[in-house]
């Protein structure tokens, strides 16, 4: 119907919580104008976050659920046979897949080609590791992304070039992970209240922001962190996120006798409040795509310290600084420390926006490639 608006079926690998890629797309769809693009998502496990489900029907999308249980190949199988009934029912004319995750990547663009759907957006969101396994995933899968996708898109040139074969790579549009400038900016005041309100007010605290997964490297952290400590009993490190190794990340505190100097936060949609409250931030992953929770810890003015894994564009102001992850722990606790003779913070809403992390600029963007693509459609049926 006409004057109706684009209607785009986001894709996850995973289930619908927020952080990561789901916030990002939260944030796209509250700033695209809906009478123009409205958003569908569909997550192969489930939805973990009511009030993200409720913000999605209170904004006209809906979101599906197909409760996979996470068991890797088995979980790929059922998702490609349980997608291509949902998809035939369900007439989209965009599908955008958002994931780093190469087989859900893969198993989407050829359900997607196999049944005529006209525009079929590939977005990769993060790297890894090139184990073996990979190597053999990625040569299986390299046809399909050559030739089942119409567009490619990646929140980082590393991201990009992970995922997707080399003869697309000058086709790959760079989609920056941007963010609310204005929920991050540095505030002296809600510091002052959520330091008290934590019992930190008189703490050097030490802040990471991510899920309690391998690719995070909480253990690692925990050692430069212990490191710290040894050197600086007023230090705390505060950990925000949830995750299948927290438990196993809790005993190696204990173990270290670290209980009372580290916080388990768990999960919260004020993680900008949380990030005013910190000293500096550390951020040791093993890979990112991007790194988003980077480019908020520097918004709200913090010194950033992150593994030399993560890419460059990530690095948007003069606040972060890279470390090697062979670099001995000591030499990271030595960086942290010298922090702690405190810096002024300030607000980097000038330097955030012009690095082109401006939430409402990257939605812009997004919908005018939707747009785009629903012309590419409109004239292919004519």
């Amino acid at each position: 119907m006409e004057n109706q608006p684009i209607r785009v079926l986001q894709i996850g690998a995973g289930p619908f919580i927020n952080r990561g890629v789901e916030k990002f797309l939260m944030d796209i769809y509250k700033n695209i104008d809906q009478g123009k693009v409205q958003f569908d998502f569909l997550t192969p496990c489930n939805c973990r976050n009511d009030t993200m489900r409720t913000q999605i029907e209170n904004l006209g999308g809906q979101l599906y659920e197909f409760r996979i249980k996470p068991s890797k190949l088995l979980q790929h199988i059922i998702f490609f046979v349980k997608l291509i009934p949902f998809l035939k029912s369900h007439r989209y004319l965009i599908l955008h897949i958002n994931t780093g995750n190469i087989m859900v990547l893969t198993i989407c663009s050829l359900v997607a080609k196999l049944l005529f759907i006209p525009q079929i957006i590939v977005h990769s969101h993060n790297t890894g590791i090139c184990t073996f396994k990979y190597k053999i995933l990625k040569t299986i899968s390299m046809p399909i992304l050559k030739l089942c996708p119409t567009n490619y898109f990646a929140c980082s040139k590393l991201a990009g070039k992970f995922i997707f074969p080399r003869s697309v790579q000058k086709q790959v549009i760079i989609i920056h992970n941007a963010i609310n400038i204005t929920q991050f900016k540095f505030c002296e005041t809600t510091r002052k209240i959520v330091r008290k309100k934590l019992n930190l007010s008189d703490k050097f605290v030490i802040g990471h922001v991510g899920a309690f997964i391998n690719q995070k490297n909480h253990y690692f952290l925990i050692k430069i962190f212990n490191e710290v400590y040894r050197k600086n009993s007023n230090a705390v490190l505060l950990l925000i996120g949830a995750g299948e190794l927290e438990a196993e990340i809790k005993t190696e505190v204990s173990n270290l006798g670290l209980d009372s100097a580290v916080y388990f936060y768990g999960t919260t949609p004020n993680t900008s409040e949380l990030y005013q409250a910190m000293d500096c931030f550390v951020f040791p992953s093993q890979f990112e795509g991007l790194g988003i929770a980077a480019i908020e810890a520097q918004a709200a003015g913090l010194k950033t310290l992150c593994s030399d894994t993560i890419p460059q564009e990530a690095q948007i102001t003069d606040l972060m600084q890279y470390m090697s992850l062979a670099d001995d722990t000591k030499r990271w606790a030595e960086k942290i420390l010298s922090y702690n003779n405190g810096y002024k913070r300030r607000d980097m809403s000038v330097e955030i926006k012009k690095a082109g992390y401006d939430i409402v600029n990257s939605a812009k963007l997004l919908e005018d490639l939707y747009l785009e693509c629903a012309k590419k459609t409109s004239n292919t049926n004519t």
